[in-house]
């Protein structure tokens, strides 16, 4: 099965094996939509704490909006302190923005 072809029909993966069925699934969708559901319900979601991450997830979690919604603001204000260059200015802007987050 390493060079087979995949055709999805409603949200079923099925292996193509010719153009016939690929042809014939898309003519008569009707014929399909008869397929049982499966009756496992998937577990419910565990909550972890955050200090159980790793130290890239526990970052992920939980300074990822900080930062962009800071880049954000850099990009739609972008910001020129005098005495400073752009980068600077960029910078400190992050920077308070991150301290006051």
């Amino acid at each position: 099965m390493a060079n087979s072809v995949y055709y999805m029909t409603f949200t079923l993966l099925v292996p193509v094996r010719s153009f016939y069925f690929v042809s014939n699934t898309s003519r008569q969708p009707n014929h399909y939509e008869v397929t049982t559901l499966p009756s496992k319900i998937p577990p419910l979601k565990q909550l972890w704490p955050v200090t159980y991450l790793p130290m890239l997830g526990y970052l992920e979690q939980t300074v990822a909006t900080s930062i962009i919604n800071s880049l954000s603001g850099v990009g739609a204000q972008k910001p020129k302190f005098p005495f400073l260059t752009s980068t600077k200015s960029a910078l400190y802007y992050v920077a308070c923005h991150l301290k006051g987050a």
